[in-house]
């Protein structure tokens, strides 16, 4: 079958981690090169056009916070199925982010879903009408 895999990027040591692939993201890692070459063929980063490889950027928000490196920046997870990389990337994102989030399958739904079961857009699609409202309204 086939390999799934899902790239959950995370919040640590104060810097909130993103993938990105816009060329102003792009940036060569040799201390050597300066700014101009990052965006040249030579770089490896893109092909001259202004495209860009998929770049893993760490951002505090903050231009005065700045750091060499964080603990962890991404979850990488493999599965058979893309629901199960999702469900085992976001597991390991909460516990890598110390449990700031739980996982839906972890959680009780609210006592308003029993009351609030009825949606307009599950039972009309884009042929919503008053009258088709009010009937599921008085359905309930």
């Amino acid at each position: 079958g086939a390999t799934h895999v899902a790239a959950v990027p995370i919040i640590c040591d104060g810097f909130r981690c993103t993938l990105s692939g816009h060329v102003n993201d792009c940036r060569n890692t040799d201390d050597s090169s300066s700014d101009d070459e990052a965006n040249d063929d030579s770089s490896g980063r893109g092909d001259g056009d202004g495209s860009c490889i998929l770049s893993l950027v760490a951002e505090s928000n903050c231009e005065h916070e700045t750091c060499d490196g964080v603990d962890a920046a991404l979850v990488l997870t493999c599965a058979d199925s893309p629901f199960k990389a999702v469900e085992a990337a976001m597991a390991l994102a909460s516990k890598a982010m110390n449990g700031t989030f739980r996982l839906r399958s972890c959680k009780s739904p609210p006592p308003v879903v029993d009351v609030f079961g009825w949606c307009t857009w599950d039972a009309f699609y884009h042929a919503v009408t008053p009258a088709g409202v009010e009937a599921g309204v008085g359905a309930l």
